[in-house]
């Protein structure tokens, strides 16, 4: 028999048990009755101060866990095992926190699974699904968020029947929206890789899911949207289809899923050149969107896809600013990205703003288009007088045609160009690789006439690594046969061959007697060509600086023969030409010449005005000897008292081209 002390408590126990049973409304004291007495050993301050901080804590560990999630995105990947990674450690203490809910958890689990997909871990991520169903225990919900997941990763890998069986398209009765769109086998699929990217997008982008809880959206982010975006990206179709996911994740005020839709639908209408302003307002729409909700993932997406809408119409000249910031996502994993195409952006036109583009193209891009990337970078560079940089972009070129088995002519030929104009030690031997295939028959056109005088201007040039049988004269003669053979003669390719045999003949020891013929042969090529052009798209005219060298040459040639009517007679069109072009020190180079066929012809006071209009333009430094031993020669009356060292310095209040 229990003691009366053992009976009260028993009866004390039962009372507290029935109280806890009861509803919460039933614990009320009825009205009139005073306070009810809580059954608690807590204050409702206290309660509420507990609940806070759990709300606080479960935030803090959803932006942990984000936070992580970004930097293991976006950060490059260190060299260290998997298990050592700070950004995956953060993840999987998340998930592991006794605070964390088990939708949450669950939710992680599947970011973490596809973060392994990311990283094509392929077995780590299983091993977090398998782990991830033993969390989920016997929740009907959390199984069907990790089922769906698991499809949407059966059809990245194109294992469509293994997606219908998770989904359980042999069940109609448990069939769900997502099993809707996938359980009709009628319906093409998507490439597997298209789908992959899509689903890493819905699985890892813009807020991931975290509560996997709500099946409604697994779906959604597992299925529906990749299946449809991916759909969207392979057919020309209408867009409708996107747009009404769109409409509903406005319905359901779902920034994330809008963000994204918005920013694929802009995206695609760029890709098939649709109305500008369509993209336009779906851009805007994300940009208002991330201002009542911050996604570094969106903001790097945005960002790409306005540098598209200006590079895919413009170089990059065009958008400076646009084309900074885009070269800052470089480095990004491609998937984090919309598709950029780099290679279309490397073109010398964008000069060195496109060479971050080059980079990534020679880095990702097939074998030509590696190729055709390092020749830009090498033309990049050239025209921005770095020869350095050129160099070393035309060693790179060289290790990309190894994996060409049948390089492009056109791009051997270019090829051979740039190795001339930087001067490098194998522009004989790539040259005369272009010449061997040019050659070849095949049908003339003015394109390959000119491709073929350029490849022999350049083999002309270049040192051969041994002694071959044909010297640079006879390149040169050849070139000059090639370009004015035809109904259509390339005149201005004419002249720049006859320009170089004429200097290389002129530079033997003594001057040879015909030297000026050539230089004269030059200019008559120069002439036709102003006058009458062809193929202006395939000829080149002899730029201000390249005339200059005909005319100073010629001069040079004819003082070392002595032949001093025809030294004035040039001298004179040599100046009128220094006028025209505002060439000091042409001018001052033919009025030197001027001075010397005048003295030698005893015309003191002739030489004298020449040599006086030449010091006032400056001597060249290359003449300056000249201009010494005439000051020294000539009556001292003609001349005004000043030194020699001043000579060579302009006057800045005489300095001006003045008709002679």
């Amino acid at each position: 028999m229990p003691t009366p002390r053992q009976l009260a408590l028993l009866l004390l126990v039962l009372g507290t048990l029935q109280a806890a049973a009861l509803p919460a409304t039933a614990q009320q004291s009825p009205r009139g009755f005073g306070p009810t007495v809580r059954m608690s050993s807590s204050l409702p301050s206290e309660d509420a101060e507990a609940e806070a901080l759990l709300r606080a804590t479960r935030a803090a560990l959803r932006d942990q866990a984000r936070q992580a999630l970004y930097a293991a995105l976006v950060d490059p990947a260190p060299p260290l095992p998997d298990d050592e990674r700070s950004a995956e450690r953060t993840l999987q203490r998340v998930i592991d926190d006794p605070t964390t809910t088990a939708s949450f958890k669950t939710a992680l689990q599947l970011q973490l699974a596809a973060l392994h997909l990311f990283r094509d871990r392929p077995l780590l991520a299983s091993q977090t699904l398998e782990r991830a169903r033993r969390l989920a225990g016997d929740s009907r919900s959390l199984l069907r968020s990790i089922d769906l997941f698991d499809a949407g990763h059966a059809l990245s890998l194109g294992q469509p029947e293994r997606a219908r069986a998770l989904l359980g398209c042999e069940q109609p009765a448990d069939v769900d929206a997502a099993a809707t769109l996938l359980c009709n086998s009628e319906s093409p699929l998507p490439p597997a890789p298209v789908f992959r990217r899509e689903l890493m997008v819905a699985s890892l982008l813009h807020r991931p899911l975290e509560d996997a809880r709500d099946t409604a959206e697994a779906a959604r982010r597992f299925i529906i949207e990749p299946l449809t975006l991916a759909r969207a990206r392979v057919e020309t179709g209408p867009l409708e289809p996107l747009d009404a996911l769109l409409a509903s994740a406005q319905l359901r005020d779902d920034v994330p899923a809008r963000l994204r839709l918005h920013l694929a639908i802009a995206e695609l209408t760029l890709q098939r050149s649709g109305p500008a302003r369509q993209a336009d307002t779906h851009l805007q729409s994300a940009t208002e969107l991330l201002q009542r909700q911050r996604d570094g993932f969106a903001e790097l997406r945005l960002l790409a896809i306005n540098a598209r809408h200006c590079l895919d119409r413009a170089p990059a000249t065009a958008c400076p600013s646009t084309a900074q910031k885009l070269a800052t996502l470089t480095e990004l994993p491609p998937a984090l990205l919309p598709d950029i195409p780099w290679t279309r952006y490397c073109t010398p036109d964008s000069e060195e703003l496109a060479l971050p583009f080059c980079d990534v193209t020679e880095a990702r891009g097939t074998p030509p288009e590696r190729a055709r990337a390092a020749l830009t970078r090498a033309r990049i560079q050239l025209n921005a007088h770095h020869p350095t940089p050129a160099r070393d972009a035309l060693l790179s070129l060289e290790d990309h045609l190894d994996l060409l088995a049948n390089p492009p002519l056109d791009l051997l030929v270019e090829r051979c160009q740039l190795n001339d104009l930087t001067r490098t030690s194998r522009t004989f031997d790539v040259c005369r690789q272009a010449l061997d295939l040019l050659a070849s028959p095949t049908a003339e056109s003015p394109a390959r006439q000119a491709n073929l005088v350029f490849i022999l201007l350049a083999i002309a040039r270049a040192t051969p690594p041994e002694p071959t049988p044909m010297a640079p004269s006879a390149y040169l003669r050849l070139a000059i046969d090639l370009a004015t053979a035809g109904h259509q003669p390339l005149w201005g390719l004419a002249s720049h061959a006859a320009l170089d045999a004429a200097d290389l003949h002129a530079r033997r020891q003594p001057t040879p007697p015909d030297a000026p013929a050539l230089f004269a042969e030059a200019l008559a090529f120069d002439e036709r060509a102003r006058s009458r052009a062809e193929h202006p798209e395939h000829d080149l005219l002899l730029d201000d600086a390249a005339r200059a060298r005909n005319l100073t040459r010629w001069l040079d040639a004819l003082a070392q023969l002595h032949l001093w009517p025809d030294l004035l007679h040039r001298a004179r069109h040599t100046y009128d030409l220094a006028r025209r072009t505002d060439d000091t020190t042409l001018g001052a180079h033919a009025l030197l010449r001027r001075a010397q066929a005048h003295h030698a012809l005893n015309r003191y006071d002739q030489a004298c005005a020449s040599l006086l209009a030449a010091d006032a333009l400056g001597t060249p430094r290359h003449l300056r000897e000249l201009s010494e031993r005439l000051r020294s020669e000539l009556p001292a009356r003609c001349l005004p008292a000043s030194s020699p060292a001043n000579a060579s310095a302009p006057n800045p209040s005489r300095a001006t081209l003045a008709p002679k």
